[in-house]
């Protein structure tokens, strides 16, 4: 797709403030070859409900990171159960979600990510973008399984406007897009724990130079350059063949308490109707995970009676600090969006005020 070969920069289809010209490219087809893993199957040429099942044969990328980092969407007890329970109706539902993150992946790879790379130093000659739908298994570990967005070549060392420099090699491509409101999780180059990890994942299966991260936060494109990393690859390694043994042994994981050990716990137990079908053993870890939540009300109600005590023995006092003076409450009063006095306790950690959004 081209714009107008001549004026003022203009505002692309996806949003993008870019010159006049855009490039779009054919992303070629590639199926990565190497020692220490292997093709099994093409993904495109495959059902849904079938790629869900081939799925449940090894850890993926987003289980590993679900395994080092836990949270509110899925954790190590989630990524078990998962590997063992058939295909169910919610996981071949329709989801916007990822309706979404499939449908740009085309325009992503095929015209922001080389329009992008073109308007920041490099040149046409110095990289191609390949598409590989292809179900990769590693054969030095084979729980170890990769099914990635894409692959890009960089024949020569590229330097871009921000000064990232991009050796020359074969990368995992991993797209993303988020909400502007996650824009702060990819300021100062970071890349969110997740996403860092799955990367790496897949560059450690297919063995490559390292891993593009491209994504569009709202509007905003955004690039992060990630060279292999041994040390986090032997961490994935050692993560992975325990969360493996734990499934082939059935012995589940301990809980870690958030919200999606809770969501898990209603979808084994719901509340009226019929029960689903729970693996045989596990009663006596989901009994633990239901006590732990109890005790993290308790603990939630416990601060808010405290918090109550200190507002009426503080009042507009400029603190308390406990004998070590790393420890303590500040309490402040300020006007609310109606205009009425309000107070707001400021918890002081190693001695430094954190400021709390008011609920």
């Amino acid at each position: 797709m081209k714009n107008p070969s001549s004026g003022p920069p203009v505002l692309n289809y996806l949003g993008l403030w870019t010159m006049p010209e855009i490039i779009t490219i054919k992303a070629h087809p590639l199926k990565l070859e190497g020692p220490g893993f292997v093709a099994e199957r093409n993904v495109a040429r495959m059902t849904h409900t079938n790629w869900l099942k081939l799925r449940k044969t090894g850890l993926g990328g987003t289980d590993i990171s679900a395994e080092i980092y836990p949270d509110d969407y899925a954790g190590p007890l989630t990524v078990y159960f998962d590997k063992l329970t058939p295909v169910s109706v919610e996981e071949r539902q329709f989801s916007w979600r990822m309706f979404r993150g499939n449908w740009s992946e085309d325009p992503m790879r095929n015209t922001v990510l080389p329009t992008f790379l073109l308007m920041n130093g490099a040149s046409p000659p110095d990289f191609r973008i390949y598409t590989s739908p292809w179900f990769y298994r590693s054969t030095e570990l084979p729980w170890l399984t990769c099914n990635i967005d894409g692959l890009i070549q960089f024949f020569f060392g590229v330097t871009l406007t921000d000064g990232t420099f991009i050796p020359p090699g074969m990368y995992v491509l991993e797209l993303k897009t988020a909400d502007y409101s996650k824009r702060d999780l990819w300021a100062d180059g970071q890349t969110p724990d997740r996403y860092y990890t799955q990367a790496h994942h897949y560059c450690r299966g297919l063995k490559t130079a390292g891993a593009i991260v491209f994504a569009l936060i709202g509007d905003e494109p955004c690039l992060r350059y990630l060279p292999a990393h041994p040390e986090f690859h032997a961490l994935i390694e050692k993560t992975g063949a325990e969360a493996w043994r734990q499934i082939q042994d059935r012995d589940p994981p301990a809980a870690f308490g958030g919200d999606s050990d809770l969501r898990l716990v209603r979808k084994l137990y719901p509340v009226g109707g019929e029960s689903a079908r729970v693996l045989e053993g596990l009663e006596p870890h989901v009994e633990a995970l239901v006590e732990a939540r109890k005790r993290m009300k308790e603990a939630k109600a416990d601060t808010k009676r405290a918090e109550a005590f200190l507002k009426s023995e503080i009042g507009d006092a400029s603190g308390l600090v406990s004998p070590d003076g790393n420890t303590g409450v500040k309490w402040t009063r300020g006007l609310n969006k109606a205009g009425r006095p309000i107070n707001r306790l400021t918890p002081r950690v190693n001695g430094k005020e954190e400021e709390e959004e008011e609920e």
